[in-house]
């Protein structure tokens, strides 16, 4: 099931799509990614949300990078089937993606559907491009994702400005994580 969904996403390749493909593999399509997530965070300085964000994000990357991939030592599809390749095959084992870890990460710990989105579309990306097999996406959301939660959960216990010594972080405001 994996080889048969990864080759007929790897066809969009071939299509009138493929220049939306590129620009989602492209090295710089990760730093404008931030630009874009970043800066009404820090515009609004909802520093909670953001520091909630870059642990998330942070622990998702190390975790994927440095801990899973090593430990599972799985082959990037493009270097064991034969498909369109729009970038070079990367470097290291593919499971899980990172970049579908990094972006689930992002998303639940900002508990942000437009990010969700993203995510779901970076995703989707790394198998039409040929980098990943669809388990290693999969795997990759579902580790991102509950880091990301973990984050969230975490930020909301976290005391906020003016907020007295044993009291309960938020109490009376708002339920998001930067609230206070």
């Amino acid at each position: 099931m994996d080889r048969a969904l990864l080759h007929s996403l790897n066809a969009l390749v071939d299509g009138p799509t493929r220049p939306f493909w590129e620009l989602l593999a492209h090295p710089a399509a990760g730093g404008a990614l931030a630009l874009v997530v970043l800066v009404p965070l820090l515009w609004g300085r909802r520093w909670r949300l953001l520091v909630a964000m870059a642990v998330a994000v942070t622990a998702s990357d190390l975790s994927t990078a440095r801990v899973l991939k090593p430990l599972m030592g799985r082959e990037r599809p493009c270097r064991v089937e034969v498909l369109s390749l729009v970038a070079p095959c990367g470097a290291g084992a593919s499971l899980p993606s990172s970049h579908a870890a990094n972006t689930a990460a992002l998303a639940a710990a900002s508990a942000s559907p437009p990010l969700a989105v993203l995510a779901a579309v970076v995703g989707t990306s790394r198998v039409v491009v040929g980098q990943h097999w669809p388990s290693d996406v999969l795997a990759g959301w579902l580790v991102g994702g509950l880091l990301g939660a973990g984050a969230r959960a975490a930020a909301r216990r976290w005391p906020g400005p003016g907020s007295a010594p044993g009291s309960t972080p938020g109490a009376g405001r708002g339920s998001a994580p930067d609230a206070g």
